[in-house]
């Protein structure tokens, strides 16, 4: 199960790669037995990437060559993906370990937020390119008034894990919502899960 944490803190504080890395290796062995119900470890690995940068969230889990991946993410936050990419890059080689920058495309399963659980299966979408962007229409099973929220919230973190954190926050505008109709195909839209090859070809990638 992979771990995730969202880290805010004092923005003051000057970013040190080197020492958060220099923690990181030396954490090694504790790190690569991270579990949930370790909350000494994740509070410490939590407050050493604070130091760092306060908006920047990390998530640890099997990596795909068996070892183990850090990801580190900017949980959204466009203003601070210069400073995933400057953790990154500084990044020293730690046998077993996988470094990587932004959530990367997955095949995503179903994910229960407040109450409600959203299969990736029960989205379509429409998309027009507008400002070197797409804009999408997500239309979701059983959207609305009283399940928007969450279904909104669900939505969101399946699209980063769908087409990547990097590709959501670059590539995609405005986002709106709707009631999945009863026949998607006949209305042509989509499903969500071919959302990956359709921002692939939009020629909007540089």
């Amino acid at each position: 199960m992979n771990i995730l944490n969202k880290i805010r803190g004092n923005r003051s504080r000057k970013p040190d790669p080197v020492s958060f890395w220099n923690w990181f290796v030396a954490n090694d062995e504790r790190l690569r037995n991270l579990n949930a119900n370790d909350g000494a470890l994740i509070d410490e690995l939590g407050n050493q990437l604070s130091a760092f940068h306060p908006s920047l969230t990390w998530e640890t889990g099997p990596a795909e060559d068996g070892g183990s991946e850090f990801t580190i993410s900017a949980d959204g936050i466009k203003e601070a993906f210069p400073a995933v990419k400057h953790l990154v890059a500084s990044a020293p080689i730690i046998p077993g370990w996988s470094i990587v920058a932004f959530r990367q495309r997955k095949s995503p399963g179903p994910l229960e937020m407040d109450g409600i659980v959203l299969d990736p299966d029960d989205i379509w979408f429409s998309a027009i390119k507008k400002n070197s962007k797409l804009d999408l229409v997500l239309y979701v099973k059983g959207f609305g008034p009283q399940t928007a929220r969450a279904l909104q919230g669900a939505s969101f973190i399946l699209l980063d894990v769908i087409i990547g954190e990097y590709d959501v926050e670059t590539l995609i505008g405005g986002i709106d919502w709707r009631e999945l109709p009863i026949d998607p195909s006949a209305k042509w839209l989509r499903p969500l899960r071919d959302l990956p090859a359709f921002v692939d070809a939009s020629g909007l990638r540089v």
